[in-house]
Formats: C-alpha cells, sequence, structure tokens
C-alpha cells in the first residue's frame, strides 16, 4: 500500500474517528462526574444516588470501549454501527424515562436528562454522517 493511499484512507475516517473519541471524552467525564459526584448530583437532580451512580458506572466500560475502538474505526467498521445504534437507543431510554414513574427528578435534573439525551443522539447523527462518507 503506498503512502498516498493510507492516507487518503486515513482521511475517510477522520469524521467518524472524531465523533467517537468526543463521545469517549464526554462519557468518560460524565462517568467521572455521575460516579464520584453521585450524593450532590442526586440531591440537584431529585433521584436516587444509587441510579446516578450505577449509570455512572455504567459509562466506564462505555468510554473504554470507544477509546480502544477510536483509532480502529477502519478495522471495525461494523462495531461503529452498535455506538450508532447503542447512542440512539440511550438517547431515547433517557427521554422515555421522563415518562415513567420510575423517577421524580426535579427541573435540574428533567433539564439533565433531556440534555444528555440531545448531545447523545447528537453523537449517533454524526457518527452515522461519518460513516456514511467512508462508503
Amino acid at each position: 500500500m503506498s503512502t498516498t493511499t493510507l492516507h487518503t484512507s486515513t482521511d475517510r475516517f477522520s469524521l467518524v474517528r472524531r465523533w467517537i473519541l468526543l463521545d469517549a471524552a464526554f462519557a468518560g467525564v460524565m462517568a467521572l462526574v455521575m460516579t464520584l459526584g453521585a450524593g450532590a448530583l442526586a440531591e440537584l437532580f431529585g433521584l436516587s444516588p444509587a441510579f446516578v451512580r450505577t449509570v455512572g458506572l455504567i459509562l466506564v466500560p462505555y468510554a473504554i470501549a470507544l477509546t480502544y475502538l477510536w483509532p480502529r474505526v477502519e478495522q471495525y467498521r461494523s462495531l461503529v454501527w452498535v455506538v450508532i445504534a447503542g447512542n440512539l437507543l440511550w438517547a431515547v431510554a433517557s427521554a422515555a424515562l421522563l415518562l415513567t414513574s420510575w423517577i421524580d427528578p426535579t427541573g435540574a435534573g428533567i433539564a439533565f436528562i433531556l440534555t444528555q439525551a440531545i448531545i447523545v443522539a447528537g453523537f449517533a447523527d454524526m457518527q452515522f454522517i461519518g460513516l456514511r462518507r467512508t462508503a
């Protein structure tokens, strides 16, 4: 493979790679904040500390997996589709959670849940656009 071919091939995946990395960073920060700050966030958001901490802990392996995938998206293109589907599912489930009686969040809690759902849906959208551009 020539240098030009490798460079062109790598450039094709730069957009999806960028959004996988941003997703990993966001998930990592959220995991850290929610796990270590579960008590304070729970009070602010009107959620149980166990719920906030559990969501934070769920994000730890996700952030690690995305960090592993980030430089390898070309090799594991099918896993990017899994990430996109997972992000869409997370966003929909987050919004749907507000329609249940399982939680009774404060206004700040509702805003937080909706904001992170929108951000995660945005990651899915940009990852989808990036992956489609590689075709």
